[in-house]
This record gives C-alpha cells, structure tokens and sequence, in this order.
C-alpha cells in the first residue's frame, strides 16, 4: 500500500469513529470499531462506529446497509479498524460477506481481530473473493490496539503453549496443494531452468519428461476434472511468473521509517528471486558509515546484510501460507523488524531458538529444500548460529525472537558497538576534508584534543584549527568539553 495523504485522513476518521463505539456486553470486553466507506472517485459516503446506532449493530454492516444501501458502492474503499468478521450469530450475515455483496473493492484494516476463530479468517476470506486488502499505518494501529487492550487482552490470556498446541503438529501439506486457476504457462522458464540445471538434469521445456519430474517433486499435481497438470502451491510460489496474481499473500511488504518519512514497497515474483530484491532495500536504505578501530577506517554498512539475509529466507521459506497475511519487513532508526506469519512448529520451541539450538524442522520442506539445493540458504542447522555471529562479530547484539499476533518475530537492534569502535556516518564523512577527518583518527587515539594542539600538529592557524573543531561538533562527531583555558575536544560520548 502505498499511503496518501487522503488513506490516512480516512484512517484517522475511522479511529475517531472507534472511539465513540457502543458495547453491547456488561460481562466482557468488546472491541472498539470505526469504519468509513469511500466512493471510488474518492467521496466518502459514510461513517460509523459499533453500536452508534443500534446495539450489537457492526460498524462495517451500518455503513454498507443503514447509511449507503441506496448507493453504488462498486469499487468503493472501506477503512475499518478490525479485521472484519467471517462468522456472527444465527441469522447474522457476517460482515466479510456484506463487504462482497456490496462489491467494494478496497478495504484497509486496522489490525488482524484477535479471536483465534476469525483472525486472519476475513482477510484471506477477501482476497479470495479479489478484493485488495491493505492495512493502516504502524503508528496508527498501535493506537488501536492501545485503545482495544482490554479486548485484546480476553484473548490473549491463553497461555503461549495453548496457542502453540492450536499450531501444525508437524510439516504442513498446504504447500502440496493444487492451485487449480492456475496452469503450467504460469510458470516462469528462466526460474524453471535455474532449478534443473542445479539438479543436473537435461530437459525439452515444455515437454512429458519436464512435468513428470515436477510432478514427482511436488511442483504439480494432477487437477481432478481436467486430469492435466496444475501447479500446486509449492510449485507456483518457486517458479511461478507472478505468484501473487494467485497467491496474493507471497508479497512482502517493505517499510523503512528515514528522516521522519515512510517508505513503503511491496516485493513480489518467484521466492528465490525476492532476497536479492530485499536486499536491494536494505542497502538503499540502510545507514553506511565510516568505521574507526585503532589507526584503521573502513565503510561497514548499519547491519551485517548477511544475517539479514539469512532471516528473511527463514521468513518466505518457513513461513505459514494458509493465511492472507503477509510477510512484513520494518527498518526503524533503531531497528529492523521481520514479522513472518504463524507460529513455530512443534516440538520446536522459542527457547530453543533464542538459544540458536533448534533442529531443521520446516513447515514447507520442499520449499525448504529446493532453497537448499540452490544453495540460498545456509547448511541446515546452522542458520541461526550464523545470523547471531555475524551480528556479534559487526558489534550488535544477538536478535531478539518472539511471538506477536499470529507472527513470529525477529527483531534485529541497531548500533551498540564494542568498546574502542567508532563508527561515523558516511554522509557525514564526505561533508569533511582529509584534514578534518585525519583530525578524527587524532582525537580518537590521544583520547582528547585542544585548538592549540591542533593547530600544531596540523601546521595551520589557531583559527583554521578552531574552525575545523567547530565543524566536527556540529556534525555531532565531536563535543567540547571544559571552559576557558581548560577546553578541550573528544569524541561523543567517548
């Protein structure tokens, strides 16, 4: 999603309509939910938050019938703060269905419900019926759920272990299924020969030989009436041309918060392609500096891309594909965040990963293996180890693993570096002269500097020395300490 001026000013209005909501319940909490439908030529028709007009009455269902039932609602947008839901009471219709019947073509969700019976439920219940489903911005549902903490809170009171014994006892069969809108001229033949020239096998593309190896691999089955070859899940999400015309949940969905802005970009294509896509990402918008550790300098980049390398694989291989829900990737100043739908399988456990000690245990073992093969991932077993090392080894500290709402999360913290490591911006290094940044290396050795000191070693006057200095500060490299006779530099923070 690409967010505008005009999707946040209808996701506010929608967060506004929340908060007048009306319980229907004394005995629990229910949630808070605000809706606005939006015409497709960008009018807003309606708004509306549950209960405002009628006890137990829905938000999504009172702007869609009570308020624009005499409307043409095609192609319009509706911004709801709850994922809508996908089952009510008997004679209920519910709201995932009205949104269908009225033929609306958007809708922007607040945050997934957190009922285990409807969560993730009415997002992939849309997409399948092709309605496009976008979500509102980070800093706007994390209002929402602070406002709805107490309806949150009723179902997150099970314990991790009863969530987890709702999860796969084992490997999934969901990446065997066939996708039966799909057909082999969907697949992408570049992706098709890389694989079997990894496999070292020799064949007519298309040609009886070729499917019938694909079709013992996994990557095809047999349709039921047609009884042709159709790609299955698997099969598609590897060598598809375009998975996510079919399996719109295969795109990754890319932020990166710099200087105060929101960049956003969805990623999609055949799952071998997209690391080196998110890649691209990271070194765009990542942070490169200039490192200094005793009297050597060299450029590092904020994160070891490797290791991030190395979670984002983890994230589209391991990942859960029976929901609608997205694999997400957040860089914040401080932080990059990877969410990956669903929970681990069992027996793994999250002390097991936070120790890097997990068995190679995968919800998609062809997907996983076909990775393998291809060499795009590290030798099972020894992925986490690597990412954690390597992060050690660039200064940081290991990642953080965790649960939150139906993901898995791996959290990857920024700058906190060893003792006797600086690092410096590179934007900030290439606004200084050879001088100036010689000057750095000085100070960061002596330990301290004063004008005079500089202005001997570097053979210039007092006033070019205290000009340099003063560069050096305002950049933020360096800070004055001391008062009058007694002033000198040192590096921030040193």
């Amino acid at each position: 999603m690409s967010t505008s001026r005009v999707d946040r000013k209808f996701m506010k209005l929608a967060i506004e309509e929340m908060s007048g909501s009306r319980s229907e319940h004394s005995h629990k909490a229910d949630p808070l939910v605000g809706a606005v439908l939006v015409s497709a030529k960008g009018n807003e028709l309606a708004q509306a938050g549950r209960g405002s007009l009628r006890v137990g009455n829905h938000a999504e269902y009172l702007v869609i019938e009570r308020l624009s039932g005499d409307k043409n609602l095609e192609g319009s947008t509706l911004y709801i703060t709850l994922e809508p839901c996908t089952s009510r009471g008997e004679g209920k219709k519910p709201c995932v269905e009205w949104i269908v019947k009225a033929r609306i073509g958007r809708v922007v969700i607040g945050i997934p419900d957190p009922n285990p019976e409807i969560h993730g439920h009415g997002i992939t219940y849309l997409l399948d019926q092709n309605v496009d489903v976008d979500f509102f911005d980070q800093d706007l549902r994390e209002q929402i759920r602070r406002e709805n903490q107490d309806f949150i809170d009723h179902y997150m009171d099970l314990s991790e272990e009863k969530q987890l014994q709702e999860e796969f006892e084992g490997s999934s069969e969901r990446e065997q299924e066939p996708v039966l809108s799909a057909t082999v001229d969907d697949f992408s033949w570049d992706a098709i020969q890389e694989y079997i020239d990894i496999r070292g096998k020799h064949f007519s593309k298309p040609s009886p030989e070729l499917w019938s190896f694909f079709h013992k691999n996994g990557f095809l089955s047999i349709h039921p009436k047609r009884r042709t070859y159709v790609p299955t899940i698997a099969g598609l999400l590897l060598f598809g041309e375009s998975p996510e015309d079919f399996l719109v949940q295969s795109k990754l969905k890319l932020e990166a918060e710099i200087g105060g802005k929101l960049i956003l970009e969805d990623v999609a294509g055949p799952l071998p392609c997209l690391p080196e896509k998110i890649e691209e990402f990271f070194s765009k918008n990542m942070r490169t500096y200039t490192e200094i550790k005793g009297f050597k300098r060299e450029a590092v980049t904020e994160y070891p891309l490797e290791a991030l390398r190395e979670a984002v694989i983890n994230a589209i291989v391991h990942r859960d594909y029976t929901a609608g829900a997205r694999v997400l990737i957040q860089m914040t100043p401080k932080s990059i965040i990877i969410k990956s739908p669903g929970y681990l399988l069992r027996p793994l456990t999250l002390d097991q990963i936070r120790k890097c000690d997990a068995p190679p245990y995968s919800r998609n073992p062809r997907i996983a293996e076909t990775f393998n093969m291809m060499n795009l991932m590290e030798e099972r077993g020894r992925g986490l180890k690597n990412m954690r090392d390597l992060l050690v080894k660039h200064g940081l500290r290991p990642p953080r693993f965790d649960y939150e709402s139906g993901y898995f999360v791996v959290t990857f913290f920024g700058q906190e570096l060893a003792p006797g490591v600086i690092r410096i911006p590179s934007e900030l290094m290439a606004k200084l002269n050879n001088r100036q940044q010689e000057l750095i290396d000085l100070v960061r050795n002596r330990g301290r500097i004063t004008s005079a000191e500089c202005a001997e070693r570097f053979k210039v006057s007092i006033d070019t020395a205290k000009r340099d200095l003063k560069k050096l500060v305002e950049l933020g490299i360096l800070e004055k300490r001391g008062l009058g006779p007694a002033t000198f530099y040192a590096l921030i923070g040193a």
